[in-house]
């Protein structure tokens, strides 16, 4: 690949073509057309995808991606208590895995898991909002701590109103107490590693390092998922509808501190970025 291939794969590229071609749609007959004819619902479309308007473009994608996601959780819940395909398919990974296993990858993938449980999360919760508040970023510590203090209650709520058992005994490999849907460390490692992914974003601006944690973020949520399964004390359904109540909550609340962004640039009229 040349240098100017490379260039123009840049996402600060990719993001002047799409932002191009956006607005040779809204410049287009057809929408000019709709426009003329229905005024006023275009400009709540047009107002509703606007990252300049409050209540624009953030709460939009931020409920759209919420709708998603409670959509793949409650079709996950629905198979589960329903004991349709997708518990077979639970029960005979979980056999086949317990056949797989060796003792290597059971001391890895029992100080991963540790990655996503509460001894680990709540004191980093703990000292990253203690951090937050000494920079003085108020809003990004409390909606930090909320985050991952909703993301926590939410868990013992949904375990105790859906009450799965655990898997058989025989195949566990790591001692773990408590109902078995939703996989809290799966949940949990969603909402804590998501919400500090949000905040490295918003502090660096380097489109590449920004891609970096992302990715490391994606990779560390999956294998803690994927603990959980090989451990023996979760079905792979449990750790789906964790990612998926994860992610509903992390959408959320980043919607919520972007929602508050927004009003609060457009108020003072000053740089988009949180205040302190």
């Amino acid at each position: 690949m040349t240098e100017r291939e490379s260039s123009s794969c840049k996402p600060g590229k990719m993001r002047e073509v799409l932002s191009s071609w956006i607005e040779r749609t809204r410049s287009s007959p057809v929408v000019d057309r709709f426009r003329k004819r229905h005024p006023a619902l275009s400009e709540f479309i047009e107002r509703r995808f606007s990252p300049h308007v409050y209540l624009g473009l953030y709460l939009t994608v931020g409920l759209l991606f919420s709708a998603l996601f409670i959509w793949i959780f409650v079709s996950i819940t629905d198979e589960v208590l329903e004991y349709d395909t997708l518990v077979a398919i639970d029960h005979r990974l979980t056999a086949h895995i317990d056949s797989i296993r060796f003792p290597l990858a059971d001391k890895v993938m029992g100080f991963v898991t540790l990655l996503g449980g509460g001894h680990v999360l709540t004191p980093m919760v703990l000292g990253i909002a203690a951090v937050l508040l000494w920079a003085r970023k108020y809003i990004l510590a409390a909606g930090f701590l909320i985050a991952n203090a909703g993301g926590s209650l939410l868990v013992v709520v949904l375990k105790v109103v859906i009450r799965r058992d655990r898997p058989f005994m025989e195949y566990t490999r790591f001692d773990a107490a408590g109902f078995s849907y939703p996989s809290g460390h799966a949940m949990m490692a969603v909402i804590f590693y998501g919400m500090l992914a949000y905040l490295l974003i918003r502090a660096v601006h380097m489109e590449r390092l920004r891609v970096a944690i992302v990715c490391v973020t994606v990779f560390v949520i999956l294998v803690i998922g994927l603990s959980r399964v090989y451990l023996g004390v979760h079905y792979i359904s449990d750790v789906a509808a964790g990612f998926a109540g994860g992610l509903f909550w992390l959408s959320i609340c980043i919607t919520g501190l972007e929602v508050y962004r927004a009003k609060t640039g457009e108020r003072t009229g000053a740089d988009t970025g949180m205040p302190d």
